[in-house]
């Protein structure tokens, strides 16, 4: 009778380890929650990183840990093809801006409800941050914070590029690749971040949730850090096709622009909450 106490007991212990961790004092935790797959998104897993770099300009120091529970990220950037199923469901205006005043949008205007031809899996441009959050919301999504952007990028390895700490011109389509255009989402699977995030290096600059404060960094939340309330730009991320520059292509380079502004190599991908609470 004891020995078959003994042994129900033990595989009690085994069960509760098994969905326990012990942290380096002994003391048990929780593991964080499985996370289910989401289709066209990469789980990012909760946890603390280095946000920031003393090798970056002034508003990207002083390099911090913070912690970021886990979340979702499109694995690419979202597509023309994409946001036209967004228009066609909630009558959103398209992407147009007035070829009179701005001579450069005419290429990229949509006409008649629909992207140009032949860039169904283009990032979709000209697309303000108001237009960008909309999309995010109809998808049940919503726009990354700048955090969790960069965490993405770095691939938890607090690379300097998405692929690594040294920059190479062909894992990117920047101003150095010559091509002057953006290029499909999928391209360069070779500049993927650790986790799997493609083009988190140029091709499109990217709309973040977060208002900008150059001096954020100095008083940012360690956990889960959203921004400041209020602000006169949003953070964008990522660097374009016509960046030209090594150093405005990092993970941690952070640079804003008008919420109303819509540009030629200006995008967005979205984010979802994971199963953490």
């Amino acid at each position: 009778m004891m020995k078959k106490t003994s042994l129900i007991l033990l595989g009690i212990l085994l069960l509760s380890v098994t969905t326990m961790r012990f942290n380096v004092f002994g003391r048990m935790f929780r593991s964080e929650p499985q996370a289910p797959p989401v289709k066209g998104m990469v789980y990012i897993p909760g946890g603390y990183f280095t946000m920031g770099s003393d090798q970056g300009k002034s508003d990207a120091r002083p390099p911090h840990k913070v912690f970021v529970k886990g979340f979702y990220i499109d694995k690419y950037e979202v597509t023309n093809a994409q946001y036209k199923r967004f228009i066609d469901s909630t009558g959103h205006p398209a992407p147009y801006l007035d070829p009179q005043k701005y001579p450069w949008a005419e290429k990229y205007n949509w006409k008649n409800g629909t992207y140009p031809p032949g860039t169904a899996q283009l990032p979709v441009v000209l697309v303000s941050w108001d237009d960008a959050n909309a999309y995010a919301q109809w998808a049940g999504k919503r726009l990354p914070t700048e955090a969790e952007w960069e965490k993405a990028a770095k691939g938890g390895k607090n690379f300097s590029y998405p692929w690594g700490n040294n920059w190479d011109s062909g894992k990117c389509n920047s101003r150095e690749s010559g091509l002057n255009k953006a290029v499909r989402v999928d391209a360069y699977p070779q500049g993927v971040s650790a986790y799997g995030v493609f083009n988190m290096a140029g091709n499109v600059w990217e709309w973040c949730s977060d208002w900008y404060d150059p001096n954020f960094y100095g008083k940012s939340p360690s956990r889960n850090p959203i921004g400041p309330y209020r602000g006169a730009t949003r953070v964008i991320r990522g660097g374009s096709w016509d960046t030209y520059g090594a150093e405005r292509l990092r993970t941690f380079a952070r640079e804003s622009q008008f919420p109303s502004v819509k540009s030629y190599d200006l995008g967005f991908r979205c984010a979802k909450d994971g199963p953490e609470k």
